[in-house]
């Protein structure tokens, strides 16, 4: 089931954009909440909703504000830019939504739009994996993986609920299990996914927790690329 905010200053295009989840056959949801300003809406995200539908054009805090602040307090929350206007969409491209929704096509964008992310959204719940340490099983959603690094026989898991998970294996096993293009060597002894990188430099990687991850001289070409590639959704 979908858990839906809309975040925009605008009451008509706010019920306009209500009629229109409601009335789509497609489109099944146990929460549909909205909010007039980013501000309100950030203070009750806590991960609450798995679908942002979001205004650009706001006063005080806008769009694109409110879109990086999402990213690290709940990094799993889809984004839906929904603006009338179209002059935004490479620049949000820089935010890693999910889709651009034009005001005046919403009728015929927004089902298709919702339809795909629910799609994806029981795609990412059904990606985990079980792992081991002593006699502890836990399971993890591959999407929720910040980064994870090797410290002598154990690896160190960051998890974006802020959780360290531990365990014993090596990376390149790690890597198998997750099987996944987004997850990439930063150095010998440590993995990031590239959902949480915000910004690469020659020197590291700076994930949306502020975070730092070192990046050998070697991989940074690699990196920067498999970076281009991740936020054109080549991977």
């Amino acid at each position: 089931m979908l858990k839906i905010a809309i975040v925009d200053d605008n009451e008509e295009s706010t019920s306009r954009c209500i009629d229109i989840i409601k009335s789509s056959k497609e489109v099944i949801f146990n929460i549909l909440d909205s909010f007039k300003s980013g501000e309100s809406f950030l203070k009750s995200i806590d991960n609450r909703y798995n679908i942002v539908i979001l205004d650009i054009d706001m006063p005080k805090m806008d769009g694109f504000e409110v879109a990086k602040k999402i990213k690290i307090q709940s990094p799993n929350t889809l984004i839906l830019f929904y603006t009338a206007h179209e002059q935004y969409v490479f620049k949000s491209f820089e935010f890693q939504p999910f889709r651009y929704i034009r005001k005046e096509m919403a009728k015929d964008e927004l089902p298709f739009a919702l339809k795909c992310a629910a799609m994806q959204i029981r795609e990412n719940d059904d990606k985990v994996i079980i792992l081991k340490y002593g006699n502890s099983n836990t399971k993890v959603s591959i999407d929720s993986i910040i980064f994870f690094e090797k410290f002598k026989h154990n690896i160190e898991i960051s998890v974006n609920n802020g959780e360290v998970i531990v365990i014993r294996k090596t990376l390149d096993e790690l890597m198998k299990m997750i099987d996944n293009d987004a997850f990439v060597y930063a150095h010998k002894s440590a993995v990031v996914n590239l959902k949480y990188v915000e910004k690469i430099i020659p020197t590291d990687m700076i994930l949306e927790t502020g975070q730092k991850i070192p990046i050998s001289r070697r991989n940074y070409q690699s990196i920067r690329l498999a970076f281009s590639k991740y936020i054109g959704g080549l991977l």
